[in-house]
């Protein structure tokens, strides 16, 4: 846990009533991500208010930690698989009441959120104003009636706007909101620790392409991932004909991906399994970003680092890269085979469905979208 005065010091600096708030994100990192447009403009609304940001993984709140955005993070361990853990039961009972100690004003939902056990546990933390979408779903199936704030969730819109829209909830116009950049707060000391990394494997002054081959394994979401054999293939072509160091960026659960990627190009390039702010800091010394539709993605955006977006089976007008500095590459007639959240509560992909999604995809098509990118194209998605 990260905690600070800062809410205090403000509230006093200010001479106002300290508002108390509570930001739950349970989705991913990406999302998260798409969230600090919001918690920014949170901040600028009440300077002096005590803001709590609960993540269920430290890559959740890792965007954020340490930020002035945010007073305190917390991790809460609040896996689906492990909720009848008895063994966990009394650890997380003595981290909600906790919370509820804290007499939260408010308290909203990072989109999506269309699951029974994310209304459950804003219910639990006991703010006065829970805050969150509603979706079509029924009450019965997401237990979003232990909420008592929703905004309509409209699948017409990005997922940044979808959690702007959540403002209305703190008395906020989001029409208003001028800042919609996303960020991802880098500390000193990693941004040192990408220096190093640069410096010892010589890469300053040498432009340089980075990728991310992998994506979130949460709900078969390794559907969403264009085949490893073809990102190795574009990686050989583009340091072969573009003087370029391709930065392979890589989690602790996408080793496997890594080693056949390895195996299967022709040159060598630098694998990067770091921890997520020194990536962050890394990916700002790039000159684009490839990726399939992923946390890092959204990372690279938050740097402004240029990027292609990779997308299959997924909804290209909830994640798309929130930039005009992209390029997204897509089978139109795929997207999108995942329904979450509007229609159900469930967001698993058919792994064999998705696959087909790139069939289309291939490495000429990247090739020539990295080459736009590089050579200094903008495209509005």
């Amino acid at each position: 846990m990260f905690t600070s005065g800062l809410g205090i010091l403000r509230a006093h600096i200010f001479g106002i009533s300290m508002k108390r708030i509570l930001v739950i994100s349970a989705s991913g990192m990406g999302c998260t991500i798409m969230f600090t447009p919001t918690l920014r403009a949170i901040r600028s609304r009440f300077p002096g208010a005590h803001i709590t940001f609960v993540g269920t993984s430290s890559a959740f709140v890792s965007p954020v930690a340490g930020s002035p955005l945010v007073d305190e993070v917390q991790v809460f361990d609040f896996a689906k698989d492990s909720l009848l853990d008895m063994g966990k039961l009394g650890a997380r009972l003595r981290f909600i009441r906790k919370l509820r100690r804290q007499k939260f004003d408010y308290s909203l939902t990072v989109f999506p959120s269309n699951k029974w056990y994310f209304n459950t546990f804003a219910w639990m933390a006991g703010a006065k104003n829970r805050i969150t979408h509603r979706y079509q779903t029924s009450d019965l199936g997401n237990l979003g009636f232990l909420q008592n704030v929703r905004i309509p969730a409209d699948d017409k819109l990005h997922d940044v706007v979808q959690n702007l829209n959540l403002l209305q909830g703190v008395g906020i116009d989001p029409a208003k909101v001028k800042d919609k950049a996303l960020s991802f707060h880098v500390p000193s000391s990693d941004r040192d620790i990408a220096q190093k990394y640069l410096r010892y494997n010589r890469l300053p002054g040498k432009r340089l392409v980075g990728m991310h081959i992998g994506s979130s394994q949460d709900y078969a979401f390794a559907s969403k991932r264009w085949p490893t054999d073809r990102f190795a293939k574009l990686a050989d072509q583009i340091q072969g004909e573009m003087n370029t160091q391709v930065l392979v960026f890589a989690g602790p659960d996408e080793t496997d991906e890594v080693a056949k990627m390895r195996d299967a190009m022709k040159t060598k390039c630098h694998m990067v399994q770091q921890k997520l702010p020194v990536v962050a800091a890394l990916l700002k010394e790039c000159d684009l970003m490839i990726s399939n539709d992923s946390g890092l993605m959204h990372l690279a955006v938050a740097m402004w680092t240029p990027v292609v977006a990779i997308f299959g089976p997924t909804n290209i007008t909830r994640t798309k890269p929130y930039t005009d500095r992209a390029i997204v590459i897509t089978d139109p007639g795929c997207n999108s085979l995942l329904k979450y959240p509007f229609t159900t509560t469930s967001a698993k992909i058919d792994p064999t469905q998705a696959q087909r999604c790139f069939t289309k995809i291939t490495v000429p098509v990247v090739m020539a979208a990295a080459k736009k990118m590089l050579d200094g194209g903008k495209v509005q998605n």
